[in-house]
């Protein structure tokens, strides 16, 4: 993972930690997620809540480890809070979102998002047979859509059970259903309870 400078603090950050902010007059100012919250919560008369581990684990249904880079954001909509699955210091596997509203209690908007990512942990929806062979499990499959840009395909990847796949990969999964139905839903996880 790449580092920057944050301009406000001086302090050296993962580039996943920064926000480009730009003013009305196009000057553009690169600053760290911290800076850019204390300068949100100063301009929207709020409390810039700083009380939380930036780590965060939890085990899977197999009983593997996960650990979360867990961030807050304050944007217009209210407080993002976002836990990103780090593997070999990468972002990349799970990646989990709650919205809190400007005046809940910051600590249980953190607790909802721990939640979460315990009870989606505790779901599998693709089971492994000799590690080969992927097949869904249980006829339901839930993950993320996610852009690769170090991929040269022009299709989005999909993040199932923490683990990336390709459309191909899924229609390979999908081989035994035919002349099932199915219903396939997109939604913003942020907004979902």
């Amino acid at each position: 993972m790449g580092k920057e400078i944050c301009e406000r603090c001086g302090k050296l950050n993962y580039s996943y930690d920064m926000v480009r902010l730009i003013d009305d007059d196009g000057k553009e100012e690169d600053m760290c997620n911290d800076c850019f919250n204390k300068e949100m919560a100063l301009n929207m008369g709020i409390d810039d809540f700083n009380d939380y581990d930036r780590e965060y684990q939890a085990c899977d249904a197999d009983g593997t480890m996960h650990t979360f880079r867990i961030r807050k954001q304050i944007a217009g909509i209210g407080i993002i809070w976002e836990a990103n699955e780090i593997q070999d210091e990468e972002m990349k596997g799970y990646k989990f979102q709650v919205l809190a509203k400007f005046d809940e209690d910051q600590k249980w908007a953190l607790q909802r998002l721990y939640y979460k990512i315990r009870k989606e942990l505790s779901n599998k929806y693709i089971k492994s047979i000799n590690g080969k062979i992927y097949s869904i499990k249980d006829g339901t499959i839930r993950g993320r859509i996610e852009l690769m840009d170090k991929d040269d395909s022009r299709f989005p990847h999909l993040v199932i059970d923490g683990k990336t796949y390709t459309w191909e990969q899924l229609g390979d999964m999908l081989i035994g259903y035919d002349e099932f139905d199915f219903k396939l839903k997109l939604f913003d996880q942020i907004y979902e309870k």
